[in-house]
C-alpha cells in the first residue's frame, strides 16, 4: 500500500498527521473503500511509523473480522 499513499513531503510532514494518515489509508484498504488506490483482497494491514521526540515507534493491525 506504500505506494498508493504518496511520501511524508507531499504532505508537508506536519507532526502526528502522517501516522493518523497511515492509519486512514490502510483501514480503507482493509475496508475495500479505497477506490483507485484499492489492493484486491486486502483483509490484513499493517501501519508501522517511528519519530518524534525520542524516536517513537508505533505498530498497528488492522484486520477484516466477520
Amino acid at each position: 500500500m506504500s505506494a498508493c499513499q504518496g511520501k511524508p513531503k507531499a504532505k508537508e510532514h506536519p507532526g502526528g498527521t502522517i501516522g493518523l494518515s497511515m492509519h486512514v489509508l490502510a483501514a480503507m484498504q482493509v475496508a475495500q473503500t479505497a477506490g483507485g488506490m484499492q489492493q484486491p483482497g486486502t483483509e490484513l494491514a499493517r501501519i508501522f511509523n517511528m519519530g518524534g521526540p525520542g524516536v517513537a515507534k508505533h505498530c498497528s493491525i488492522l484486520e477484516v473480522r466477520t
